[in-house]
């Protein structure tokens, strides 16, 4: 769901529904009180919440065309929807996990995502593709295509377009330029690592570098996070014991 639109069209019974079009794992789909368990080719109503456990992948798609892709341990409550002629619009709210949003990709102009993300911030777009991560402290989200709006209560703030990306830690917020990932330099497996200094090669257009350290590939959960603005980072005793691993991100504040 992350490299292109879902590969099956499946046509809906009613013009407001959902409809399971790929699903990998277990997805749990909670309304009024009941749960049960989502099977492909199903359909759904736009007011319940969909959760995922930590192996687990799925992807809805909505008679416009728009798409909602989770992956990992997430859920989202799905609000309302409605894809009439005159009238398109998804509400949902983002609880936690990894998604990809692909909303109006046929480019009406007269469908609206909103999309509240918690903390009182609120994300409003016509047609884009948006990829988002929520835990409990941090909210982070990137603009492939189209262009965002960020609210916080009733004040509109920001806009953010193409090759933007958001990161909210605890309230406060900032506006990255995505940039390319630097090439590794360094080798770093081993118990110990033999190079206790991680080096990449620098890039002209960043402004500083993000070091992050996880117990898994997924990097659901971020164990270590740190900001440099040189191309090596020295490993120290601030760091968990056990299997880590690594990835470092150019960043360039806007």
């Amino acid at each position: 769901y992350v490299n292109g639109p879902p590969s099956k069209r499946i046509a809906s019974t009613r013009w407001d529904q959902f409809a399971v079009v790929d699903l990998v794992g277990t997805a749990i789909y909670s309304v009024d009180a009941k749960r049960k368990k989502l099977q492909i080719k199903e359909q759904i109503d736009p007011r319940g919440t969909v959760t995922l456990d930590s192996k687990s992948q799925l992807t809805l798609r909505a008679p416009d065309g728009s798409t909602i892709g989770m992956r990992g341990t997430s859920s989202i409550a799905l609000n309302s929807a409605r894809f009439s002629n005159v009238n398109k619009k998804i509400e949902a709210n983002l609880h936690y996990g990894e998604f990809v949003i692909r909303h109006d990709p046929s480019r009406s102009r007269r469908s609206k995502l909103q999309l509240s993300l918690g903390d009182r911030q609120t994300l409003s777009a016509g047609s884009a593709t948006i990829r988002l991560a929520k835990d409990k402290n941090q909210i982070w989200l990137a603009i492939d295509q189209g262009h965002v709006q960020i609210s916080v209560g009733k004040v509109s703030g920001l806009t953010l377009g193409q090759g933007q990306s958001y990161l909210s830690v605890n309230g406060a917020t900032s506006v990255w330029r995505q940039l390319e990932a630097p090439l590794v330099e360094t080798q770093t497996t081993g118990h110990p690592p033999k190079d206790k200094t991680l080096k990449w090669k620098s890039n002209p257009n960043a402004a500083a570098y993000r070091v992050e350290f996880s117990t898994d590939t997924t990097f659901a959960v971020t164990v270590f996070s740190k900001m440099t603005t040189g191309n090596e980072f020295q490993l120290d005793d601030d760091l968990p014991s056990g299997t880590l691993f690594w990835r470092v991100s150019p960043v360039d504040e806007r």
